[in-house]
Order: structure tokens, then sequence, then C-alpha cells
């Protein structure tokens, strides 16, 4: 069985980004909600959205995007990504649906054809942030020539570490963080991260994928369980009005 495009739960929590100076529509809004619905875990509310959004805006390439993201079919996927690069390819979300594209086939081993799409993407919109998320697919040790003979995957390099990141890595035994917010605005997020920085806070801004579409997210502090982190929650909580949430620290 093929594996599918279609973005799951899990992959969606690595989020949405729409550049600044798209023109935002309303269907676009509608469905940038129901992508993060998605985020959250709640895909049963975009699955019940989305015959709704599809009767009021037929054939719309956002409505199209959020279709394709929430089938469990991949060559269906595939086919709406296809449809939304080649119709639409102005719309809001045409080079996420490029990089779809890109994924689908260097998961599938079809190296050349992911290559040529990685090409596409690269040409089409030399500005977009899937650029980079697409070459982080690709291992380090085949990077100069990529698309590799389709059937071969490739095993997945290691970077080699210096021995004092190594001990560095070691001391550092913490185990969650608090995410203070996350905005489809970079400035946004520079702007509270600035604030935190003012105060005295550890903060990073780091890419968070969701819905084929890129997240700003704010992190603050390093903690070893979530007990630690909970006092920061209730500051940001009191200080800030910030919402903010314990997140888990990927080693």
């Amino acid at each position: 069985m093929k594996k599918q495009i279609s973005l799951k739960v899990k992959e969606i929590a690595l989020v949405l980004f729409v550049l600044l100076t798209a023109r935002i529509y309303a269907q676009d809004s509608e469905v940038i909600a129901q992508l993060k619905n998605i985020e959250k875990g709640k895909a049963d509310e975009a699955l019940k959205a989305l015959p709704e959004l599809k009767k009021q805006y037929p054939n719309d390439p956002s409505v199209l995007f959020l279709d394709a993201v929430l089938r469990t079919n991949g060559d269906e996927a595939l086919n709406l990504y296809v449809i939304i690069h080649e119709k639409f390819p102005n719309s809001t979300f045409a080079d996420a649906a490029l990089y779809r594209m890109f994924s689908y086939y260097y998961a599938l081993g079809l190296y050349q054809k992911a290559g040529d799409t990685l090409t596409k993407l690269k040409s089409e919109y030399p500005k977009s942030p899937y650029i980079a998320m697409a070459e982080r697919k690709i291992p380090a040790d085949n990077s100069n020539d990529f698309p590799l003979v389709s059937g071969k995957k490739p095993v997945e390099a290691k970077p080699v570490m210096k021995t004092e990141e190594k001990t560095a890595e070691k001391a550092d035994s913490s185990n969650f963080t608090v995410q203070a917010g996350a905005f489809l605005n970079i400035q946004n997020a520079q702007v509270l991260k600035k604030s935190l920085e003012t105060d005295g806070y550890p903060v990073e801004i780091t890419n968070k994928e969701a819905g084929g579409s890129i997240l700003n997210v704010v992190l603050v502090g390093k903690f070893l369980t979530e007990k630690d982190a909970d006092t920061l929650l209730q500051l940001l909580d009191s200080k800030y009005k910030v919402k903010g949430r314990i997140v888990p620290i990927n080693k």
C-alpha cells in the first residue's frame, strides 16, 4: 500500500505562516481556522466543517488544500495538490501544495520526481519557507547529488558531534519548555520575544508546521519537570496575559 500524503495530527504538530504580501480572503481565514483545529488534534471538527466550506466556496484552492490535508488516501490527496499547483499557482497555499507533492514522492522513494518538484518549488516560489523544510529531508551526505536513483532510499546521515558538544548535551537534562505563543506573523512573535527577554527570560523562536503551513512559535525557558514549568505558566498569565502551555523538548 502506498504511503499516505495527507498530514497526520503528529505531523501537523510540527505549523501556519501566510505571507504578509498575500491577500487573505474570507475562505482563507476559515480554512486556517480548521487547519488550527487539526493541529490541536480536532480533525473531526475540520471534517465536519469541510462540506459547508466546499458548498460555500466550490473549487476554491484554499478549500481544496484543506480537503487534501484531510484525505486518508494518498493518491487522492496528491491529485488535489496537483490541481492547486497547476490551476491556482498564485493562491495562498500553492507553495505548500508543491511541498506536499515533494514530500509524497520522497516518502515513496521516487527521488527523481521529488527532485524535479523541489526544483519547481525553488524556481516558482524562491522566497517560500518550504524550500528549507524540503532540503532538510535530504540526507547531508547526498545533498550534492540529489535526486538519487529511484528505489534506493538513503540512510539519513548523523552529524559528527564534537566532544564539548557531547558534554554539553549530556549536561542539559531539561525535558520541558513553555510555548508562550504561536503566530502567523513573525513580527508578533518577535515583539513577545523581546518583552520576555527584557524581563530576563531565555526565549527562542522556532518554526512549526501545521496543515502544510508554518507558525512562528515562541518558547520560554527549559525545565526538568512539568511542575517546574508550571510556575512560569502562571507568571505569563498574570503579567503578560498569555495563556501558554508546557511542551516536551525534542532531543
